[in-house]
């Protein structure tokens, strides 16, 4: 599939698709997006001479995107127009919590207690809760890319799933992460990413995979293209995507593009 240059590509998605804590601020964007000019739109934009509208919002669920509940920011999918082309989204680990989660685990249970988040974590392994918002994000995923098309006829919707983070084998150490925690994060993990596929291919999108092909490059793996639980220091925010991974990323969708 080939875009005419000058394009119109929208950029939707969290802070996977933001890019927080590897550099280079948007110009003008708002801080508490978190929007990095390394991130794979951005990237995406410049290998195929695209005009970008970066939307993406550290910490914005699929459902903020679509509007169907309240964000920090006006729903990301008002800057999807008749004149777009190309769609991007990588979102969804928001709505499970998978991040907040980890995060939350890599703290000792003394932070946890003196600052009231103990009861936020005790619900974020409640099973029927994780089940009901599995059930819900796989719904939003698909009204969004319904909405997209009605905003947007002409436009292709290319979705990604989320870079491995943690390590596949349950034996390699994920310190601060206890055992029984890194084994829940990587449930998370494959649950988001199996219901963004399957919403894909409901959809008819075109799908990057960047899951698999990322195994080896787990935050605790030699050449990261995530980063693990730093609290300064880092090469990008705690368990996100460092610039190399971004830029994976970014050459995994032009390649899907080029092949759909």
């Amino acid at each position: 599939m080939e875009l005419p240059e000058g394009s119109e590509y929208v950029a939707l998605g969290g802070s996977y698709a933001a890019g927080p804590g590897i550099g280079d601020r948007v110009p003008e964007s708002p801080r508490l997006a978190s929007r990095s000019t390394h991130n794979y739109a951005h990237l995406l934009a410049a290998k195929l001479k695209l005009r970008l509208t970066d939307v993406s919002f550290s910490g914005a669920t699929v459902a903020q995107i679509l509007g169907r509940e309240r964000g920090t920011a006006a729903p990301q999918l008002e800057s999807v127009t008749a004149d777009t082309r190309l769609v991007t989204l990588t979102g969804g680990g928001n709505d499970l919590g998978y991040i907040g989660y980890l995060v939350l685990a890599s703290l000792p249970w003394l932070v946890r207690a003196v600052t009231g988040s103990s009861v936020r974590f005790a619900a974020m392994v409640d099973e029927a809760e994780f089940e009901r918002k599995s059930a819900a994000l796989g719904d939003d995923l698909i009204a969004l890319f319904d909405a997209i098309r009605a905003r947007a006829p002409r436009a292709t919707i290319a979705v990604t799933d989320y870079l491995s983070l943690l390590p596949p084998d349950a034996a390699v150490n994920a310190h601060p992460l206890r055992r029984d925690a890194a084994d829940r994060g990587r449930m998370y993990w494959t649950r988001v990413n199996l219901i963004l596929r399957q919403a894909a291919a409901r959809a008819g999108a075109v799908f990057a995979e960047v899951s698999a092909a990322s195994a080896d490059r787990h935050a605790w793996s030699a050449s990261p293209w995530t980063e693990r639980f730093v609290l300064v220091g880092g090469k990008a925010a705690a368990y996100h995507p460092t610039r190399d991974g971004m830029a994976f990323v970014a050459n995994a969708l032009e390649g899907a593009l080029r092949n759909a």
